[in-house]
């Protein structure tokens, strides 16, 4: 494991480890218009463009198809607000 991965993993870890996901929120692609849109679901699980957990200290963390490390891998982003409509 390189430098760089292991304070990825440590950042997982300091972001994820002890919180509760009180929401989650889908960001899908509509393939009949190439633009995006949100779509609530609770029925489904599915991840096309990526997926937004919101935590019980109110933190937002987007996770996300991501390359840093590996082709095809999930990376995570903290966004400072909700981007919905």
């Amino acid at each position: 494991m390189t430098f760089e991965e292991k304070k990825y993993y440590d950042r997982i870890r300091a972001r994820f480890i002890g919180r509760k996901v009180i929401q989650v929120y889908y960001e899908e692609l509509n393939y009949d218009s190439d633009a995006e849109f949100w779509e609530y679901t609770s029925e489904i699980h599915s991840v096309d463009m990526n997926v937004i957990f919101q935590f019980d200290n109110n933190d937002l963390i987007q996770i996300k198809w991501d390359n840093e490390f590996y082709c095809y891998g999930i990376g995570f982003e903290e966004l400072k607000k909700n981007r919905l409509p």
